[in-house]
């Protein structure tokens, strides 16, 4: 099974301000997001994460990511530099690209941190996964990619602090630009 995150932020305290995050504390947020994960994700599965997991982490955080689930794929975002300032970090991830396609129940997804406007295989009916913005929905990028056919926002902040299915990205997304129209 496929799982997709991103935008974890783990040890970024202004991120609960900045995103209106429902925590009181880091602390709190990464308690909920770890036991989300392993709630749902088991050791077989493969769990692409798009960019910002740690944010300046001042922590164990390669402890953190040694107790979430799953075989890790990571795709850079603009806050990897810890990971990819550590050899013990990256050797926790299957694989690291900054895009990458895969196929997910017979459908292409593209991933990338940011989002994009036109993917490999848009008029197709390719998928474009995406994180970045966040729950941002004044910032002018929002309002363009959620007009693009088949561009879905993995960040926590519209997912629900939790890794999702291709499926469940789809109807989450639908379900977040609803309550924000």
């Amino acid at each position: 099974m496929n799982y997709y995150i991103s935008d974890l932020h783990l040890g970024h305290k202004n991120i609960l301000r900045i995103c209106n995050r429902p925590f009181n504390n880091i602390e709190e947020m990464e308690i909920k997001i770890i036991e989300n994960w392993n709630k749902k994700v088991t050791p077989e599965d493969d769990i692409w994460l798009l960019g910002d997991v740690i944010h300046h982490h001042g922590g164990n955080y390669v402890n953190t990511l040694k107790n979430l689930n799953g075989k890790k794929h990571l795709i850079i975002g603009n806050n990897e530099k810890n990971i990819m300032n550590n050899e013990k970090a990256k050797k926790l991830f299957e694989s690291i690209d900054y895009y990458r396609e895969i196929t997910d129940n017979g459908k292409m997804v593209v991933m990338f941190h940011h989002p994009i406007l036109e993917w490999n295989r848009y008029y197709q009916n390719s998928i474009h996964l995406h994180g970045h913005i966040h729950n941002k929905t004044t910032l002018d990028t929002y309002k363009i990619i959620k007009n693009r056919k088949n561009a879905y926002n993995v960040g926590v902040d519209v997912i629900g602090f939790e890794p999702c299915t291709l499926d469940e990205v789809i109807d989450r997304n639908i379900e977040f630009w609803k309550i924000n129209e």
